[in-house]
């Protein structure tokens, strides 16, 4: 189980004996994951202090629950534990009370908690949020923050696709959570796929920059022109393509490994900023590998159309793939 989840279950108050086991060996493990449940205790004791918590805190409890744990767990002769250090001790005796804390202050914030949830559904719909930012969300996803948006934090929950121009208005740094992924604003404008059915996270940028990662993973930095993808499967991070123009010439760095001709298509417009509509959806779900650097745009969607048995036509200022 991973070490987020054990932390929430344990701070949450509902973890089994065999998971504080677990989380007891984590903490042991290394002096990154001491400091992490040290930093997480922190916040937890925060949470509950007479400022923020309306019920009078049982500290003596909470450290009994913990002592009957241990008292239990020493019991156990095929049960090993790693010896501990006093501070891994005052950690998890600290841990104990911000369990009691933590149960206590998110009963009330569950209380208070407001979410809005919009969805698109056979029509994208656009949104402005409290900030400025705009968003628009594509049709078949769903969208939901809580009602104290920007007050304090931005944080919204994304199910699908949605372009995001963010504002700087309220409090806070935009944070998007996309399945098991996160997206970290740092003033930009970017899209970000995440539809349950895909196997991928997929982010691109059009300006400015974000953090692209999981719980368990620092990930990747996608810039402007970047697109970043997150593959479920593998649980790995890479860069799908990036655009440069540097002393009058494009520097186009593509990497379609594995992805539908829908999915390289949406990279290819972000990389050379251009449009590319298919004439039929039949084949959108065709996948395709194949690398390319510095081709023009016209080459690239050549190659890939022929390779698919397509053709490509332009249109105006856009291209067109089609039977």
């Amino acid at each position: 189980m991973e070490a987020d989840t054990l932390l929430a279950k344990y701070f949450g108050g509902n973890a089994t004996e065999q998971e504080l086991l677990q989380l007891e060996e984590w903490i042991a493990t290394s002096p990154e994951n001491e400091a992490e449940f040290m930093r997480m205790t922190k916040l937890y004791e925060l949470a509950g202090t007479p400022e923020n918590a309306r019920l009078e805190i049982n500290t003596e409890a909470a450290k009994q629950q913990f002592n009957d744990y241990r008292a239990k767990s020493n019991e156990k002769k095929h049960v090993q534990f790693r010896p501990a250090s006093n501070k891994r001790n005052w950690l998890v005796g600290a841990a104990a009370v911000g369990l009691l804390l933590l149960a206590t202050t998110l009963f009330w914030k569950t209380q208070d908690s407001n979410p809005i949830v919009l969805a698109a559904q056979l029509e994208p719909l656009k949104i402005q949020l409290a900030d400025a930012t705009t968003v628009n969300l594509s049709a078949g996803s769903t969208l939901t923050y809580d009602a104290s948006f920007a007050k304090k934090t931005k944080e919204i929950s994304l199910s699908g696709e949605a372009s995001f121009d963010v504002g700087t208005l309220g409090n806070g740094k935009m944070k998007v959570t996309a399945n098991e992924t996160f997206i970290e604003d740092i003033g930009t404008v970017f899209e970000v796929s995440a539809f349950e059915r895909n196997d991928y996270v997929q982010v691109k940028v059009t300006e400015g920059l974000v953090k692209f990662y999981t719980a368990t993973d620092k990930g990747i930095v996608v810039k402007a022109h970047e697109t970043g993808i997150y593959d479920k499967r593998t649980k790995k991070f890479r860069i799908a393509a990036r655009y440069k123009f540097e002393n009058g010439n494009e520097l186009v760095q593509l990497n379609l490994d594995g992805v539908t001709l829908q999915q390289a298509v949406r990279i290819i417009e972000n990389a050379y900023n251009i449009t590319v509509k298919l004439a039929n959806d039949d084949f959108a779900d065709k996948q395709i590998t194949v690398t390319f650097t510095n081709e023009k745009a016209e080459t690239v969607l050549s190659v890939m159309s022929q390779t698919l048995g397509l053709k490509v036509e332009k249109v105006g200022e856009n291209f067109l793939l089609k039977k």
